[in-house]
């Protein structure tokens, strides 16, 4: 279901799944494409804290040089010294390493457009540059609270270039480690659509069940048709639209469990 999705590639392809989850439809070079996770706060954080230790090694290590060498440098040269090495340390490292620092490749992270596509040299450099905006007044504050309240957690940085941090690990292999099967979420909107009626139509009323089964009925049959299946054509000719819906799913469940790559046919 995602086809007309992975065609676009002026799309934003971030979906939301659940309330705190998000993904990413991601192109390879390949023609393959693949869902990854968007990155939460929590591993942004701890990759901009060994990306810190790493900055402040190296900055140490010119201070101490410069005072063995007795060499006077005003602190606004200092400061413009440091920021301006920041933000080339981020630029160079995403820009040769396909969009990972140091403190992304350790944490399993790295930059994409948002969509879907390797970013753009601007892009990285609008997102780096943007920094200096993201640290006032300290410590990535002005960056920090934009990312909490902001749903996927973006910097100001991501906003103004057009880009997410995701997980490089694809989604359903993250399932799969933590022994999670790929059916928990799916990661097509069409597909989570059908799930969700499914898992919830008991929580309906009977009016509004008939109503609602019968226009995701015909939604589905006039965007996907019935794949040739007899029951499916019967079930839906009859008006049968919770039964054929629940038929529909079922396939795609057998589908899914069937692929190679744990995704539904369906997507």
């Amino acid at each position: 279901m995602h086809t007309d999705l992975v065609k676009n590639r002026t799309e934003n392809r971030v979906r939301q799944i659940d309330s705190l989850t998000f993904v990413i439809y991601v192109d390879h070079a390949d023609e393959r494409h693949s869902v990854h996770r968007v990155a939460g706060i929590g591993s942004r954080l701890l990759a901009c804290l060994y990306d810190g230790f790493l900055q402040a090694v190296v900055a140490a290590t010119v201070v101490l040089g410069c005072i063995q060498m007795n060499y006077q440098i005003s602190f606004p040269l200092w400061l413009l010294f440091f920021a301006g090495a920041h933000v080339a340390y981020h630029f160079v490292f995403e820009l040769l390493t396909d969009g990972q620092s140091p403190g992304k490749n350790v944490l399993g992270l790295r930059v994409v457009s948002i969509y879907g596509t390797r970013p753009r040299v601007w892009q990285l450099l609008a997102r780096n540059m943007a920094r200096v905006v993201d640290f006032l007044p300290i410590c990535y504050f002005a960056g920090g609270v934009r990312a909490v309240f902001t749903l996927p957690s973006r910097r100001w940085g991501d906003e103004l270039a057009g880009t997410v941090v995701i997980c490089a690990e694809p989604f359903a292999d993250m399932l799969t480690r933590i022994q999670c099967g790929p059916a928990a979420y799916n990661v097509s909107p069409d597909a989570y659509l059908l799930e969700s009626f499914v898992l919830r139509q008991n929580l309906l009323p009977a009016q509004v069940l008939s109503r609602l089964a019968h226009l995701l009925a015909d939604y589905f049959a006039k965007r996907y048709g019935f794949f040739g299946e007899a029951q499916l054509i019967d079930l839906y000719q009859r008006g049968d639209y919770g039964n054929f819906l629940m038929a529909l799913y079922r396939r795609e469940q057998t589908a899914a469990q069937a692929s190679d790559h744990g995704n539904v046919v369906c997507e």
